[in-house]
């Protein structure tokens, strides 16, 4: 898991695969581990998994994280929320998951730009 709860999975077969949870995305990235940690190494590999040019500015601003916990924007990434250090909390884990995978179910299907003016979510 990210500090900002994107999630690598590995299935039965062994391969790697992304959850990126403010992007609303699932995608392969390895064939293995092993390839996983050989693309690690990798410098923008790990910028764009692990958003460290953000990691630093939002870890001073608002604290290390507890035990259950991630920074979750404010306003997701898919309403028009950006990735500046003031569109970010502390959220629960729990809450995270929940909000932002009932958010992307509801919006996957519509076009780019569609607005959107009422979001229900179900309680956790």
């Amino acid at each position: 898991m990210t500090a900002f709860g994107d999630l690598f999975l590995r299935d039965k077969s062994g391969r790697v695969h992304f959850l990126d949870l403010m992007a609303g995305e699932f995608k392969p990235v390895a064939e293995s581990q092993e390839e996983f940690d050989q693309l690690c190494d990798d410098r923008e590999h790990r910028r764009n998994w692990f958003v460290g040019f953000l990691f630093t500015g939002v870890c001073k601003k608002l604290g290390e994280l507890s035990s259950g916990q991630c920074y979750s924007c404010k306003k997701p990434l898919s309403l028009g929320g950006q990735l500046e250090l003031e569109n970010f909390e502390r959220t629960d884990l729990q809450v995270h998951y929940s909000v932002l995978g009932q958010l992307h179910e509801q919006t996957r299907h519509l076009p780019v730009g569609t607005k959107i003016d009422k979001i229900q979510f179900e309680p956790l």
